[in-house]
């Protein structure tokens, strides 16, 4: 059932209860914006690699819906969490990794 509420709130619109989720699963989060760029909203979001953010920050960043997305940043927070961002999938596949 975890999953089911899971979806209703990504279906709702409850980015706030979607991004205290992801921490509850030990990552941490970044507010984007909304724009599809994945760019950060917030000036100074590299601090949140090495720290989660505060119930205030979550809720500041997220408190109104549709204000922006949640992006997961790598590092220490995140349990290490590393994130390889490909633009071209030659580049992928030069690393000698088969995906199936």
């Amino acid at each position: 059932m975890v999953e089911c509420a899971f979806t209703e709130m990504i279906a709702t619109g409850n980015t706030l209860a979607v991004a205290k989720s992801y921490i509850a699963l030990g990552l941490s989060i970044i507010p984007v914006k909304a724009d599809g760029s994945k760019t950060p909203a917030e000036h100074g979001w590299r601090e949140f690699t090495t720290r989660l953010p505060t119930d205030t920050e979550l809720q500041g960043w997220f408190g109104t819906q549709g204000h922006c997305g949640i992006g997961i940043p790598g590092g220490p927070a995140s349990g290490n969490l590393v994130v390889l961002d490909f633009k071209k999938w030659l580049a992928f596949t030069l690393l000698g990794w088969n995906v199936d």
